[in-house]
């Protein structure tokens, strides 16, 4: 009974001794994982702290540069500057109303109005066909000034850009024949500020029905 006791008994303690080992690993497997536990997050934020925050950054559109809007042309004028001749000019501001070219002025004038050879205001003054001078010339006398001076309106004188179709008002006219009767004629040259060189052959004066200076209009520069 004695010898099976002790039997049982050493029996216990090869049982027993196995268990307490196997407690003991993991009592110790326990402890080191709960220390590794409390050390971890510790750990974790002194690493998060030294790092610093990555800044949070937006997706960048790009933008679109519109090309710059480009003036719009101002909408022009249909009509042109009105470009004289000698003869529109005295047709619509003169009250001697005929037609043909200047130099035709003198004839066809025979029968419908007062010719002569003084210069009055509202008369208009008909220079001959010469080679400078193909289709004549005429124009208003605006001012007598003296016997010898007149001043005239008129257009189209000169063959420059500056002159060709533009009206000419007040413009002095000089006889210069020997018996005073306007058949020899000079113009002021308005480049030079003078008077001219050349001379001008002239007819006379066509008189108008109402011997006074009509209202014409401040035109000068006008041009095509």
């Amino acid at each position: 009974m004695l010898l099976r006791r002790q039997t049982d008994a050493a029996a216990t303690r090869k049982t027993t001794a196995p268990g307490r080992v196997l407690i003991a690993l993991k009592t110790l497997l326990a402890v080191v994982f709960c220390v590794a536990l409390s050390g971890a997050p510790a750990d974790a934020a002194d690493k998060s702290a030294a790092k610093p925050p990555k800044p949070v950054t937006k997706p960048v559109q790009a933008r679109m540069t519109l090309p710059a809007e480009k003036p719009r042309p101002q909408a022009q004028s249909t009509t042109r500057a009105q470009r004289w001749t000698c003869v529109q000019y005295v047709q619509a501001y003169g009250d001697v109303k005929l037609r043909g070219d200047g130099w035709q002025w003198w004839d066809n004038a025979a029968g419908q109005y007062d010719r002569g050879q003084t210069p009055k205001p509202g008369a208009v003054l008909v220079l001959k066909r010469t080679g400078h001078l193909r289709s004549g010339h005429v124009a208003i006398v605006s001012k007598v000034i003296d016997k010898r001076t007149i001043l005239v309106d008129h257009a189209n004188w000169g063959w420059s850009r500056d002159t060709k179709g533009r009206v000419h008002v007040g413009m002095r006219v000089v006889d210069v024949s020997p018996k005073n009767d306007w058949s020899q004629t000079r113009f002021w040259f308005e480049p030079g500020n003078t008077l001219g060189s050349r001379t001008y052959p002239a007819y006379g004066f066509v008189y108008s029905p109402t011997p006074k200076r009509p209202g014409l209009p401040e035109t000068r520069g006008a041009r095509g």
